[in-house]
């Protein structure tokens, strides 16, 4: 659904004292909780994205300042109220979300030069969410796995988790910055072939390989249920050409495949929301992949 006040923000932003010339104006897209636009004035093009002022969303959106204003240095910040709304303003880039096709050996090199400039970024602490605790997770799968009124809690536990969980490593705690939110989304491509991420709301403690793993069995249609293991291979083979070898990225591909699947299997077990058969048929579905795709690996699951 779209902003229901649009006419209304842009009327604000043409009196607004810091904003020049306006030569077009409009509304992109809705990402997340924010409602975004594109913006263009005589002092350039940019991504105005409008986020809820609410108690709760004060520190995302201080987060959110921080890390543009540390990562980009492009452009200040500017913050203006707008009803029940706050404004954040950035550089817009060009180009069309990062797709299969894009990924030529060129192109994931620049992924993976702007990936590493991205987290070697200095960043105020409270820019950066803490990591994920891999334990209680752990632990949660397991609670959740026990409630014996559910039938599919044995199937997925038997036939699945039990298996699963005997090759399962829960990572050791040397951490570094990670995007958080590595996906197709959040990486645009411009028409140079020139690398630009955007959305850093994520930023955190972890491992690298929770992104690339992410990112890449996105690319190849393991998000969905059309998985191509050829993709993957092109995608995984490509990514370790690119990277240093101490980057060590061939020991890193079982750890982001399992990692993947790991977290999907507890977004879908501990969802507050009612559990319903045909959500838990998809995650069956998804461990089936996890156990095929393991196997083509070679990764030892059994």
């Amino acid at each position: 659904m779209k902003f229901k006040h649009t006419q209304e923000f842009y009327q604000f932003l043409l009196k607004a004292e810091n904003i020049n010339r306006i030569d077009d104006f409009k509304e992109i897209n809705i990402g997340g909780v924010s409602y975004n636009f594109y913006l263009k004035t005589d002092l350039g093009e940019f991504l105005m994205k409008l986020l809820p002022d609410t108690p709760d969303q004060e520190i995302r959106f201080q987060r959110l300042k921080k890390t543009w204003e540390s990562c980009y240095q492009i452009f200040p910040l500017e913050q203006e109220n707008f009803k029940n709304y706050k404004l954040l303003l950035m550089p817009f880039f060009h180009g069309h979300k990062l797709e299969y096709q894009d990924c030529t050996p060129e192109v994931m090199s620049r992924l993976a030069k702007a990936y590493q400039r991205l987290v070697q970024n200095t960043l105020p602490a409270d820019c950066i969410l803490a990591p994920l605790d891999f334990a209680e997770m752990y632990a949660k799968i397991e609670r959740r796995l026990a409630d014996n009124r559910l039938w599919m809690n044995h199937i997925i536990n038997r036939f699945f988790w039990q298996k699963f969980k005997k090759e399962l490593k829960i990572p050791s705690q040397n951490y570094q910055l990670i995007h958080g939110d590595f996906t197709v989304n959040n990486i645009l491509i411009d028409e140079n072939k020139e690398i630009h991420l955007i959305d850093f709301e994520g930023f955190r403690q972890g491992y690298d390989y929770e992104d690339w793993g992410s990112l890449l069995l996105q690319l190849s249609g393991y998000k969905g249920f059309f998985g191509s293991f050829k993709r993957l291979s092109y995608l995984l083979e490509t990514w370790k050409k690119v990277n240093a070898p101490e980057m060590e990225v061939e020991k890193k591909i079982p750890q982001a495949v399992q990692m993947f699947y790991f977290w999907t299997l507890y977004k879908r077990l501990s969802n507050p929301n009612k559990r319903q058969i045909r959500k838990d048929l998809n995650l069956l579905l998804s461990l089936c992949k996890y156990f095929k795709l393991a196997r083509q690996l070679k990764m030892k699951v059994w």
